[in-house]
């Protein structure tokens, strides 16, 4: 069965960069997969790793901006047909709109058959509740019309979808290969609390900022400190909360930074903490479990298929919560290693190598079951 995977297009968020590590991870196993790419890159260098693994590409041009439709409809119908394309996997509701008039045309004129398969990203989950509701209800609908199977992340997205459930597989996003070193034992004299994210709603950072500096002022920990790489349009009201509550000095806020450099601060502390209103995967629940850090969240994301309280990290609600947790695990700070070195000997669910099995396995059930 060839495969026709869409990779770029539209995604600005470090979505492409993980697609593109999801198909070479296939095609190392599995060389029947072409790439559908747009021709201008959302991320540098996308194409031309795919290219460097000798990856079959189709170019869409304005794919990423939805111009051309009409052409790229054409363009995919000839692919496919040329191609002998027997399963579709897209990305975003755009590209399943393309698929599926090519779809309807190929069987309406060659009586030409193929299967989708869509992976749920994100639902814009941060908008008010009945506007997310009313977003997953459409998506909701038009998948259960137009896809064979739906790839969800984690099971906190599968219940945002519970109508779709019989077609819904489990499969998580993989950490990037570079994650997967030597394990590198944190130090526990203080506490180094890292979440990388957007200053924006519903990252809640100001929750994290007020819960570190009743523990510090509690503990008299002068040396602990709180490191909230990104940007975005509530960044200066968080400085100015850290400022209010004399933490300023320790607390860091480095930028937007690049993956490299997020790992280091990773590897500098000894807790990934995440405070999000929702997370449809959640990267920062991941990447330090994989590093072999305690990760203490709120129930998102990958969270609740990970996580067990006081095995591989910590669940809290509000900041409350959080202080504390970080009070009791002050008290016993041997726990962190503890947990480091769990979290550490099962990172490999978050490896690529094993993710693409996976998805093969996928594959082959979705070939038998015509």
């Amino acid at each position: 069965m060839k495969i026709l995977f869409f990779v770029d297009g539209g995604f600005n968020n470090g979505v492409g960069a993980l697609l593109v590590e999801q198909i070479k991870a296939i095609h190392k196993q599995y060389k029947n997969i072409h790439a559908v790419t747009s021709s201008k890159e959302q991320e540098a260098n996308l194409i031309k790793a795919l290219k460097d693994q000798n990856i079959p590409i189709l170019h869409l041009e304005g794919l990423e901006v939805h111009n051309n439709y009409k052409c790229h409809i054409e363009q995919l119908m000839s692919y496919i047909l040329d191609n002998n394309i027997k399963l579709i996997h897209v990305q975003a509701n755009w590209q399943l709109a393309l698929v599926t008039i090519a779809r309807s045309k190929l069987y309406l004129h060659h009586r030409y058959r193929f299967k989708v398969i869509y992976s749920i990203h994100s639902y814009r989950n941060n908008l008010h509740p009945i506007k997310a509701f009313i977003g997953r209800l459409i998506i909701g609908f038009a998948l259960l019309l137009f896809s064979d199977k739906i790839i969800c992340s984690s099971s906190f997205l599968k219940k945002k979808f519970r109508l779709l459930t019989p077609k819904i597989i489990l499969l998580p996003i993989g950490v990037s290969s570079t994650f997967f070193e030597d394990y590198k034992e944190s130090n526990t004299d203080n506490l180094n609390l890292v979440f990388p994210a957007q200053f924006r709603p519903g990252k809640n950072q100001d929750i994290l900022i007020k819960a570190f500096s009743e523990y510090v002022y509690e503990t008299k920990e002068i040396n602990a400190n709180l490191c909230l790489p990104g940007e975005g349009e509530l960044l200066d009201k968080m400085k100015m909360l850290a400022h209010e509550l004399k933490v300023e000095k320790q607390i860091i806020f480095p930028g937007q930074c690049s993956m490299s450099k997020i790992k280091d601060f990773y590897l500098q502390s000894n807790i990934g903490v995440i405070s999000s209103n929702s997370e449809t995967f959640g990267l920062c629940i991941a990447e330090p479990y994989v590093l072999g850090r305690c990760v203490i969240t709120r129930h998102i994301g990958v969270a609740d298929d990970i996580i067990k309280d006081g095995i591989s990290g910590y669940f809290f609600h509000n900041k409350e919560d959080l202080k504390n947790i970080l009070l009791n695990i002050s008290k016993n700070r041997e726990k962190l290693k503890i947990i480091g070195e769990h979290n550490f000997k099962d990172r490999d669910r978050f490896s690529w190598h094993k993710i693409a099995s996976e998805y093969l396995e996928v594959v082959n059930k979705l070939q038998f079951d015509s």
